[in-house]
């Protein structure tokens, strides 16, 4: 992967069949070095875009949160991920988070900043129009839920 930064391959590519880039796939894999390569660039001082989405609106830190990789979503989140963006069916990486049963991720989700308005934002009304917390009731994730309501989450 450096080499390949190192001779200018275009980190922003994203493959045909999944729509992913190597940014997408390595946080998905929790490959926390690969993430930190593409995200630093390491030529002509250009990295891989953090927010880049995939073809239904993916994000590299919804695919690292639903994985349950922390140290990939502290890196992104780091780095300026935004939790606030949805996918085509209104997730953001915390109702991935709380989906996956990532009580781990949540908690660094609900700690970074910007993370009350998060809290608040809705599935789109074909999976019910939930927040997070009323995602993670709705699958039976209780302790996913407790640490959402530990942060004052709204139902």
């Amino acid at each position: 992967m450096l080499q390949l930064i190192q001779l200018g391959a275009p980190l922003d590519l994203v493959d045909e069949t999944q729509g992913f880039s190597a940014l997408h796939w390595a946080s998905w894999l929790g490959h926390e070095h690969v993430v930190k390569a593409l995200l630093d660039g390491k030529h002509e001082g250009r990295g891989a875009t953090v927010d880049l989405l995939d073809q239904i609106g993916w994000t590299a830190l919804m695919l690292a949160s639903r994985s349950g990789h922390e140290v990939v979503v502290r890196l992104l989140l780091s780095r300026g991920a935004k939790q606030e963006l949805q996918d085509v069916d209104g997730y953001t990486a915390l109702h991935w988070a709380a989906d996956g049963d990532r009580c781990g991720v949540i908690e660094l989700l609900c700690a970074a900043p910007g993370a009350a308005a998060v809290l608040a934002l809705k599935t789109g009304t074909h999976f019910g129009g939930r927040t997070p917390l009323a995602w993670a009731i709705y699958r039976g994730l209780a302790a996913c839920g407790a640490v959402l309501r530990a942060h004052d989450a709204p139902e």
